[in-house]
Formats: C-alpha cells, structure tokens, sequence
C-alpha cells in the first residue's frame, strides 16, 4: 500500500507555482518519506477537482 500526502492550496492559479511548496514539503519531510514510502502532491484547486479528490458542498447538504 503507497501512502500519499496531498495538499491542496486552493488559491494558487500558476501551476509551475506550486513547485516550491512542493519541494519544501519533500525536503522538510525527508525522513519521514524515507521511513513511511509516502509520495507528497502539491495542487491547486483546478488539478484536485480534476483529480476527484475534493467535494461539492451539495455532497455534505443536510
């Protein structure tokens, strides 16, 4: 089983923005990485919709 670490920043429009989070992630979680095997997603709010990994508020409607 691959565990993922997915943050979702929901204001970033520019893709190629999203490489420094990216990689400040990966670096100060370095060894938890290495002990875990967790690879780590940086998206802005376009990419995790396409990606279906966030909700409608009308899914959580009462």
């Amino acid at each position: 089983m691959k565990l993922k670490f997915v943050l979702v920043i929901k204001n970033a429009e520019d893709v190629a923005w999203l490489v420094g989070p990216s990689a400040e992630l990966k670096a100060r979680l370095l060894q938890i990485r290495k002990i875990w095997n967790i690879e780590i997603m940086v998206l802005n709010e376009e990419l995790a919709e396409k990606l279906s990994l966030t909700a409608n508020n009308q899914d959580y409607a009462l």
